[in-house]
């Protein structure tokens, strides 16, 4: 990505969030937030040293399982920013991958590199106007409101009606299929679905992360603790919710699990550990493709 460049004059004007000085102001307490985190678990050993000690012989099923949620919400969130961005212009597949894989790479960084970096390549590739990318954030944050608010009907509902859980779970699928019947709600559609099945993953990572410390969640509290951890994700002065989510678990497990702060500081700490690892993988990856893509283009264009 540091290869590209893009008209920055159509960059849209930045926001109070977006500014330099409290973008790095942000990653700075992001930073400190994730560093007291750490000094809370070293400092609670007593009560998480079981816990961690189970980190030492894990069960290859459960860290294989954690991987592939991992993998599949890159998948997931990749597809649900291409669905919104194919009304502006067009971009591949692959392509869309690589380029997300390397924006949330980069967003690990201070200011906000990827996002930054994601509009000028797509005005610079894809033709699409730094402005139109700001429109599909804007618009995938509305999306993302109403999922949550639709997953949390569907687990308040399961409790009501003593209903199962996993027959529940899927039933915002069947209006999603319906309106993506219908051409004009198509986009909208398809990128709810995504986002919905996006939260099911992350509800799967907060089950096995926990498990993986000796620490059983319920359904239910799975799926809260991935809402809560996606919003936290979603602040904008702080890149993947660095700190922030660390904290928002810590203070969300006596209440959802009836686990003290530090144990759900430490489950997000193995999620966030286990994020970074994929993250810088396939970050990586998708960093190499572009660049080796942009190189044949240009040998292209000679």
């Amino acid at each position: 990505m540091s290869e590209i460049t893009g008209d920055t004059d159509a960059l849209p004007r930045p926001r109070l969030h977006e500014r330099p000085l409290v973008r790095r102001v942000g990653y700075v307490v992001g930073l400190l937030l994730l560093a007291a985190a750490v000094i809370m678990v070293i400092r609670h050993s007593g009560t998480v040293g079981d816990a961690l000690a189970r980190l030492g012989r894990p069960d290859p099923g459960l860290v294989a399982l954690l991987f592939a949620a991992l993998l599949a919400n890159l998948v997931l969130s990749s597809l649900f920013v291409r669905t919104l961005l194919l009304r502006y212009g067009r971009i591949g597949l692959i392509e869309m991958h690589a380029v997300l894989a390397t924006a949330v790479l980069l967003n690990y960084l201070p200011m906000r590199a990827g996002l930054w970096s994601r509009m000028a390549y797509h005005s610079a590739i894809n033709g699409i106007r730094a402005v139109d990318t700001a429109k599909t954030v804007f618009q995938g944050l509305v999306i993302s409101a109403a999922v949550m608010g639709v997953t949390a009907l569907v687990v308040l509902a399961a409790s009501a009606t003593g209903l199962d859980l996993r027959i529940t779970i899927g039933v915002p699928f069947v209006p999603v299929v319906a309106c993506a019947l219908v051409p004009a709600w198509r986009p909208w559609a398809i990128a709810a679905g995504l986002r919905y099945a996006e939260v099911l993953v992350w509800a799967v990572r907060y089950a096995v992360a926990f498990r993986l410390l000796g620490l059983p969640i319920s359904a239910p509290a799975a799926i809260a603790y991935a809402c809560a951890s996606m919003i936290a994700s979603l602040v904008p002065v702080l890149g993947n919710g660095l700190g922030l989510r660390e904290w928002v678990i810590g203070l969300l497990a006596p209440i959802l699990s009836e686990y003290p702060v530090e144990l759900g500081v430490a489950a997000e700490l193995v999620n966030r550990a286990a994020e970074v690892i994929v993250t810088l993988v396939f970050g990586l990856l998708g960093a190499a493709w572009l660049a080796r893509r942009r190189r044949a283009a240009k040998m292209s264009a000679a």
